[in-house]
């Protein structure tokens, strides 16, 4: 998904809606619509492009993390994330 300008809908005004400003990409966005009381979770990668990631997937990994953390794990540094992502994931940085 792609975020829309909203300065393109022409001359309707659109009800006040919450921002989901990005200060430092990525982010992780819970989105609420409140009249029908849901929420989705996306997170903002690059040019306002989203990813849609079910909240149970969240969770999920909000425990693994709390789980490595209690056993004296350290999340790897930003150095250290591009040798992780290859060893691992066979994954290569993208410029």
């Amino acid at each position: 998904m792609r975020r829309h300008d909203s300065r393109s809908n022409g001359s309707r005004s659109p009800r006040r809606l919450p921002r989901y400003e990005c200060e430092e990409i990525p982010c992780i966005h819970i989105v609420i619509d409140p009249p029908r009381k849901r929420f989705a979770v996306f997170i903002e990668y690059e040019d306002g492009d989203y990813i849609h990631v079910s909240a149970e997937k969240v969770l999920e990994a909000a425990r693994r993390i709390e789980e490595l953390l209690r056993k004296r794990w350290r999340e790897a540094s930003s150095e250290e994330v591009d040798e992780i992502a290859e060893r691992y994931l066979e994954a290569s940085r993208v410029e």
